[in-house]
């Protein structure tokens, strides 16, 4: 949400969260759209997902893993050869990440290649953000294991949020 803002008696300030009343309880305003001139804009999205691809390599003999991990804290890490990276603040499936909660889901749909090696769950299957999920893909043997899927989260009503592809690649080369 870094780049929303809003005008307060001239001074433009960040917008660091969205709640509205709704019978007496305080719910969580995910998304906001604005109709700029009869076009809806999208001013506001707590959870945003990134279109990437991860690749490992190691040489012969070895492992190479290939994944992403969805963390509970609203943090989200590649995982190359088995090391985790924060992939940055912007790149985070909720900002800010004090909105994250174990009231969000996520589920993976294959689209091509080979079976994930490491998944939270079976495909189709939603399950809550209370805990790290890790997709991953890995290969042990010279030769290239890939996998292209499909990502969503959904919020606390069930709506899908926001959804990416992702493609992981390990290749395990020969040295030679």
């Amino acid at each position: 949400m870094p780049d929303t803002q809003v005008n307060v008696s001239g001074v433009e300030k960040d917008v660091a969260g969205c709640e509205v009343n709704v019978s007496a309880v305080w719910k969580t305003v995910h998304q906001i759209w604005i109709n700029v001139a009869g076009t809806w804009k999208e001013a506001l999205n707590l959870v945003t997902t990134t279109n990437r691809a991860v690749n490992g390599f190691v040489t012969s003999p070895g492992t190479s893993t290939a994944g992403l991990r969805f963390n509970s804290d609203g943090t989200k890490d590649t995982n190359i050869d088995g090391a985790y990276s924060q992939s940055g603040a912007s790149t985070d499936w909720i900002v800010p990440n004090g909105f994250a909660s174990a009231d969000y889901d996520i589920r993976y749909t294959a689209l091509t290649g080979d079976a994930l090696t490491s998944a939270p769950a079976a495909e189709n299957v939603w399950i809550d953000l209370g805990s790290d999920r890790l997709f991953a893909v890995s290969r042990s043997g010279i030769g290239i294991s890939t996998s292209t899927l499909t990502i969503e989260i959904r919020g606390p009503d069930g709506t899908t949020l926001d959804t990416c592809t992702q493609t992981f690649t390990a290749e395990v080369d020969s040295g030679a």
